[in-house]
């Protein structure tokens, strides 16, 4: 019997994301960071986190998406499977969307006149395979968008951002230094 192949992706996916362990430590005072901002769906943002159950693609914010507040997907987005606990949102649990694609563009609803931004600070990371899965991804989704008639704008850590993150993408002590010098390059990136 033929099977579609993204559905056995999604079915591998869900398999290995059942069996990876389930660690205890979680992202909760990024949560009530978020929380705070007073973040909102507002029909354009969309975050991307992987149903751990099916190993499918939800994009929050999209209009099929399940209910979840900007904090509660941030959350999910971020629980990279093997390192944070996933992240329960009624009765799913999510991690990251980085399990489908290490950018989502695939998913952005952009086309003719469209101006996306996309941030992809994996782009610099110290270990080659993640950069290099990273590039190739770019690569791949940038084109579908430029193809679609979307105007692709990328920004990938500058070399004062590359210090400021360091080796270790997860090393939290480094977040004010790292959060300081990207939101300058991103102000240098960005016209007014």
């Amino acid at each position: 019997m033929f099977r579609p192949l993204a559905a056995e992706l999604e079915e591998r996916r869900a398999a290995a994301l059942r069996r990876a362990p389930r660690p205890q430590r979680t992202l909760g005072g990024l949560g009530r960071h978020i929380e705070a901002l007073g973040a909102s769906f507002d029909g354009q943002l969309r975050i991307s986190a992987v149903d751990r159950a099916n190993g499918k693609r939800v994009m929050f914010g999209a209009p099929e998406a399940p209910r979840a507040t900007v904090a509660e997907a941030v959350l999910a987005s971020c629980a990279v499977p093997w390192i944070f606990s996933p992240v329960a949102i009624g009765e799913r649990e999510y991690v990251d969307g980085g399990v489908w694609s290490l950018i989502n563009l695939d998913a952005v609803p952009a086309g003719r006149g469209s101006r996306v931004l996309v941030l992809i600070p994996t782009a610099g990371a110290s270990i080659a395979p993640l950069r290099t899965a990273t590039a190739l991804a770019t690569t791949r989704e940038v084109a579908a968008l430029r193809a679609r008639g979307a105007e692709v704008t990328t920004i990938v850590p500058d070399d004062a951002s590359l210090k400021a993150i360091g080796p270790d993408l997860m090393d939290g002590s480094r977040a004010e230094a790292v959060a300081t010098v990207g939101y300058a390059q991103g102000r240098r990136a960005t016209p007014e």
